[in-house]
């Protein structure tokens, strides 16, 4: 489409947000975006181009950079070299995409003046067979004075579905679809989108901004029909693990089995992700990934199910959004849907979804924490027709925690002894198990401390804290005793005892402004958290106050 009127609205306006999906093979999308900036604040926002793509089966053609400042355009699409940049945001956490952004530092940019891109990334994984499944954002964070998406695909394809997805209300275009030359065209456009403000404390699997999905797969079944091709499950187990092997088969139940093949991969096998080319999708082989003693959670995830098939359990990958969670059940059928593989296994009827990228998991099977609660899995296996949602047997145990304080004040204007006991249950055991087996008693005695001297200055432990764990209910418990010098305060109405409900805190968060127009995530959910207070005052003590109950 043409660039429209210039337009000075705000620091910096877009005046054309172009997206144009070519759906053959190879694929590739052109980007058409020209900015005008209207503050000096935002010249070098706008002056710096930056563009991601995978240079292992992808290429960016740049066709336009020039600014635009009335009359006059000043071209720089030949006098540019654009840096190539690699920067490994997982890198700490051992995740190596290969994206590489072309940078782009453009020259006398000034108030006023409109810069247009013009560019195209060509090219496609081949891990998806040549099958189409793509993407474009329609809602933005600056206002568009036009915004445009097209995809063509040439008419011997198979039929490409769309459909628009995000929980921000507004208007949703229907396309314009032409026919011609042998291509299928379908635009969507619409002019003078406003700028999407911010809104916090979103859940993970909101879909905030609007956008369009395209994919060429009906349905669910033929994605998993194309992950089945992935992931050879009839592998042979690796010679190295014949004796790890004979060990889990000398376990009295299959739920045993299960618990220690996982505790083995996940502590045995560390966590390194090379997701290059095909190996974003294609796990390798369980011989190498022993070999190498490293693997990311498609490589664990294969070897953890050719274990377990081995001691003839039912047990098969699983696709799932780390990231969001349930938001795959508001999308159509695709591979990107995922970003993240587990594994499931079916015992007595039952299904159980283990992860073998965690640590410290331990006891039965029931009883582990799941970090993927209520996330939609795509179990690979032949007939997979559905999204299956992830839910944890002992779900109302499992999310909990349990604060009990209790308080014996000798004198008004005295010491005070504090008891406190805490229970954590399935994942908080697990991530403060892993936490306070580092500790050594010091530590574990300045840990204990530091819950407690902010509202008790002067505090001191008596005594070492006394940690247990129920195994068998993955619980953890610390119970610790204190000494205050005072833990009152006197005021004009006679002495107050602070209490804080601790693990209630962050629980429920309310934004600084009530009015949104997108979901509000609630913290603690899934989650029962429970706060006790005990308090033995001297005798003749009476309260100012008769107990009083708030409900929010």
């Amino acid at each position: 489409p043409p660039l429209p009127p210039s337009a000075q609205r705000a620091a910096v306006w877009v005046r054309l947000a172009d997206t144009q999906l070519w759906a053959g093979s190879p694929s590739a999308c052109l980007i058409h975006r020209a900015e005008q900036v209207n503050d000096p604040g935002a010249l070098s926002q706008v002056g710096q181009v930056s563009v991601s793509f995978n240079p292992r089966c992808q290429r960016l053609l740049l066709h336009r950079l020039q600014v635009l400042r009335g009359e006059e355009v000043l071209d720089h699409t030949a006098t540019l070299e654009p840096r190539l940049l690699q920067r490994e945001a997982g890198l700490e956490q051992g995740v190596v995409s290969g994206l590489v952004s072309a940078v782009l530092v453009v020259p006398d940019l000034r108030v006023g003046d409109t810069l247009e891109l013009l560019c195209t990334i060509e090219g496609e994984n081949p891990i998806f067979e040549g099958r189409y499944a793509g993407w474009a954002g329609w809602d933005q964070h600056q206002g568009v004075q036009r915004r445009h998406v097209c995809l063509v695909a040439p008419e011997g394809r198979r039929p490409i579905h769309w459909q628009w997805v995000g929980e921000l209300p507004g208007e949703r275009p229907e396309p314009v679809e032409q026919r011609e030359d042998g291509l299928r065209r379908l635009t969507f456009a619409a002019d003078d989108l406003p700028p999407v403000p911010f809104e916090p404390y979103l859940p993970r699997d909101a879909q905030p901004l609007r956008w369009l999905q395209f994919t060429e797969f009906e349905r669910w079944s033929e994605v998993a029909e194309w992950a089945l091709r992935l992931f050879p499950l009839d592998a042979p187990v690796p010679q190295a693990l014949d004796a790890l092997v004979q060990r889990l088969r000398a376990l009295p139940t299959p739920e045993a089995q299960v618990s220690q093949a996982l505790q083995w991969v996940q502590s045995e096998i560390r966590y390194h992700s090379l997701a290059l080319g095909e190996g974003s999708h294609r796990p390798r082989l369980p011989d190498e990934v022993v070999q190498r003693r490293y693997g990311d959670c498609k490589d664990k995830s294969l070897l953890l199910s050719v274990v377990l098939r081995a001691l003839g359990l039912d047990a098969r990958p699983a696709l799932v959004s780390a990231q969001t969670r349930a938001a795959p059940l508001a999308l159509r059928p695709s591979p990107e849907a995922f970003d993240h593989v587990i594994v499931r296994v079916r015992l007595h009827g039952e299904d159980h979804f283990v992860d073998p990228t965690r640590h410290g998991q331990s006891g039965p099977l029931d009883w582990m924490g799941q970090g993927l609660e209520d996330a939609a899995a795509l179990v690979v296996a032949p007939g997979s027709d559905a999204l299956v949602t992830v839910r944890s047997r002992h779900r109302a145990q499992l999310f909990g925690n349990e604060l009990h304080e209790r308080y014996a004040v000798e004198r008004l204007d005295g010491e005070a002894h504090l008891l406190s006991e805490q229970h954590w249950h399935g994942l908080g055991a697990e991530s403060l198990r892993a936490m306070l087996v580092r500790m050594d008693e010091a530590q574990l005695g300045r840990w204990a401390l530091g819950r407690y001297e902010r509202r008790h200055p002067g505090l001191s432990l008596d005594g070492v804290p006394e940690v247990a764990h129920d195994s068998a209910l993955n619980r953890l418990s610390v119970r610790a005793r204190y000494r205050i010098p005072r833990a009152t305060t006197q005021g004009e109405h006679g002495h107050a005892l602070r209490w804080t409900a601790a693990n209630l805190l962050g629980a429920f968060v309310l934004p600084e402004s009530l009015t949104r127009r997108l979901p509000l995530a609630v913290p603690a959910f899934p989650g029962r958290l429970r706060y006790r207070i005990e308090v033995h005052w001297p005798e003749g003590v009476s309260l100012a106050e008769p107990p009083a109950q708030e409900r929010l």
